[in-house]
C-alpha cells in the first residue's frame, strides 16, 4: 500500500452525482467513498513510501487466515495532497519447477486485476517528510460471502495539523 494524490479523479467520482440526466443526486455523495475504486492508477499519483500489510503462504493458509489486521506507515516524499491509499498484490509461486511471479503494482505493467484505491473523506495537505500511520482490518462480510469489509484508521502528523480518523469500506 501507499498514499496517493488523485484529486481530479476523486472529484469527478463525486461530481458525477450532481447531475444524473438532469436529476441532482448529490445526497449520494457521502456513501460514494465507502466503495473503493478498482482501477489502474498511474505511479506518478503515489506520493509516499509503500509498505507490505499482509503476507500469506497460499500452500498452507486456511480460510480463517484471510481475515487480518495490520498496521502501516508511509513517509511522504513530496509536498502534496493526501487523497487516499492505493493497494496491490504480488504473487510468488516459488515452489514450482518453473518459478512464477507477477504483480499488480502501479510501478509495473498493468494487469486486469488493477489496483484498489481507498479514497479518504478528507483531503489533507502534506509536506515532504510527513508521516501517515494507521491500521487496516479486513474480513469477509457476514452478509455477502463475495464482499470484504475493510476498516482503516489514519493518523497524520503534518506541519499543517494533526489528523486522526477512521473509515469503513466495502469491497464488492
Amino acid at each position: 500500500m501507499a498514499a496517493i494524490e488523485d484529486g481530479n479523479y476523486k472529484q469527478s467520482k463525486l461530481d458525477f452525482w450532481d447531475d444524473i440526466y438532469g436529476i441532482n443526486m448529490s445526497c449520494i455523495k457521502p456513501c460514494v467513498m465507502q466503495d473503493p475504486l478498482i482501477d489502474v492508477c498511474e505511479k506518478k499519483a503515489i506520493n509516499s513510501s509503500h509498505c507490505k500489510v499482509f503476507e500469506i503462504d497460499i500452500y498452507t493458509c486456511t480460510k480463517a487466515d484471510l481475515d487480518f489486521a495490520s498496521s502501516y506507515e508511509f513517509t511522504f516524499f513530496r509536498n502534496d495532497t493526501f487523497h487516499g491509499i492505493i493497494s496491490w498484490f504480488d504473487i510468488y509461486f516459488d515452489k514450482l519447477p518453473n518459478k512464477v511471479y507477477f504483480t499488480t503494482s502501479p510501478y509495473e505493467k498493468s494487469t486486469h486485476w488493477k489496483q484498489v484505491i481507498f479514497y479518504s473523506d478528507n483531503d489533507i495537505h502534506v509536506d515532504k517528510g510527513d508521516v501517515l500511520k494507521g491500521s487496516i482490518a479486513v474480513r469477509k462480510s457476514e452478509i455477502n460471502f463475495r464482499e470484504l469489509d475493510v476498516k482503516m484508521s489514519y493518523h497524520i502528523n503534518s506541519r499543517s495539523g494533526k489528523y486522526d480518523f477512521i473509515q469503513q469500506y466495502k469491497i464488492r
